[in-house]
């Protein structure tokens, strides 16, 4: 048995959906579902306008918000029910057009998983069912950074990974950095203590040639300056 979307659906959501349109709705759906919460999706109400008016540009139907969120929530009990009917024993197994992506969606990606349980661990109101709001349902919380590697998509492994490569990389460059200001530090101060070490000499040369006058003053007996001139004459 083929359980369809289109059961029950027409006095909750009198738009006719399409197969493709389904489709396109859902992959607007797993493509932004991980963008409530941020500034440009608050919340899921922003997310079905958002999906809305995308479905209104591509299709160009007169699709609302509304229309979105009653076909998630349809799509919701459907697969729900898809889940329960093949989990128990003695039925014949029963298959839903849309359980990959519903699956991949609500499962891989861990966003509601309080919909994957049995009929015997939650109870609904059969009578209450079109008032279940997805807004409601719990957030994952977020995961230990030691646990990562266990439960993280792969895409999030590589950015995790390419993180990790960057932090690396922009470590090595610091270091790389400041062992170059330090040379140049090195080389600066060698170059002064090097000058310093020349005005030093041409001190104590100085210092040697005065020396030398003043012997050159007291063997000779000058008196004045003007006679040691003269006499070199």
């Amino acid at each position: 048995m083929v359980l369809r979307p289109s059961e029950n659906e027409d006095a909750v959501d009198p738009f006719k959906w399409s197969h493709n349109a389904t489709l396109m709705f859902l992959n607007l759906y797993k493509d932004n579902r991980k963008q409530v919460g941020t500034l440009e999706l608050k919340n899921i109400k922003k997310l079905f306008e958002k999906i809305s008016k995308e479905l209104k540009h591509q299709l160009q139907l007169n699709i609302t918000p509304a229309n979105c969120e009653n076909r998630w929530k349809h799509l919701e009990r459907m697969y729900k029910k898809y889940i329960d009917n093949n989990k128990k024993t003695g039925r014949g197994r029963k298959s839903f057009e849309y359980a990959e992506i519903m699956e991949d969606i609500l499962e891989k990606k861990n966003i509601h998983p309080v919909l994957l349980l049995s009929s015997e661990d939650i109870n609904i109101p059969t009578d209450n069912t079109n008032d279940l709001n997805v807004s409601t349902l719990p957030v994952p919380e977020e995961v230990p950074t030691n646990e990562i590697e266990n439960l993280t998509p792969k895409a999030t492994k590589r950015e995790l990974k390419t993180r990790t490569y960057k932090n690396r990389k922009m470590r090595v460059d610091i270091l790389r950095e400041i062992r170059n200001e330090r040379k140049s530090f090195y080389k600066d101060y060698f170059e002064m203590e090097k000058e310093k070490l020349e005005q030093e000499e041409i001190r104590n040369k100085l210092l040697q040639e005065k020396n030398e006058i003043l012997k050159t003053f007291l063997e000779n007996k000058i008196t004045s300056p003007n006679e040691l001139f003269f006499d070199n004459f």
